[in-house]
């Protein structure tokens, strides 16, 4: 098959400062002006839970304006000279959806990590904003996924046998790829919003290939 249907996720960021978090810190809360500012109260609860990391890490606020949502951008240390958002929480809303979540770091990247970085010295790293399994897996695995997705009979999840069986090429497939991007959560987002199926049978998939790749990966070490 050549299409491979995708689906919006939620974007990571990366940034990487030949000079280091600290100065990189000192860059980023420097630039942050309106409606973007440090929150040091979030910081300081935090420091409390993560003491190994708590002179690094680094928290900024944003106003609710321009169609982006409130909410506070939390960034930690993953390295000596990288930064990445951890989480993006809303302050006034309940949870952000993928569009949203995405709205709000692209935000934060436009208005303040450019505004801070020199070309020469800092390395911004935005994931995809719509992804699909080759982005996740090997070609064969997400080959594997699209045939049973395709095939299936979506209201019975992989009973009948000729489903069980493309299923299950694919649950070895994807071991085979030993990729760790195709998560239990992003199978199950993907068949229902890419591929129509009911959220429960897609959970109960999910479910079983979690067991799978601990099974067999468990088997590989153990054989």
């Amino acid at each position: 098959m050549e299409n491979y249907p995708d689906i919006e996720v939620f974007q990571d960021l990366v940034i990487r400062s030949n000079g280091g978090v600290a100065a990189l810190r000192d860059g980023l809360v420097q630039t942050a002006a309106w409606p973007w500012q440090r929150d040091t109260e979030v910081e300081e609860r935090l420091r409390r839970t993560a003491a190994s990391q708590g002179e690094t890490m680094i928290v900024f606020r944003r106003a609710e304006s321009d169609g982006v949502h409130a909410a506070t951008v939390m960034l930690f240390p993953d390295s000596e000279f990288t930064y990445k958002v951890t989480n993006i929480v809303p302050t006034v809303k309940s949870s952000l959806s993928e569009h949203e979540y995405n709205l709000v770091l692209r935000d934060f990247v436009r208005r303040v990590v450019t505004a801070v970085v020199e070309p020469n010295d800092i390395d911004i790293q935005l994931s995809k904003e719509y992804q699909s399994p080759l982005n996740w897996t090997s070609p064969e695995s997400a080959e594997a996924l699209m045939q049973f997705s395709f095939a299936a009979n979506k209201s019975y999840a992989a009973s009948h046998p000729l489903d069980r069986n493309r299923w299950m090429t694919f649950l070895i497939e994807e071991h085979r790829s030993g990729s760790e991007e195709l998560t239990p959560s992003r199978l199950a987002a993907w068949l229902v919003k890419a591929e129509l199926w009911p959220e429960d049978v897609a959970d109960s998939l999910a479910s079983e290939f979690e067991s799978a790749q601990e099974l067999l990966s468990f088997y590989d070490d153990h054989r």
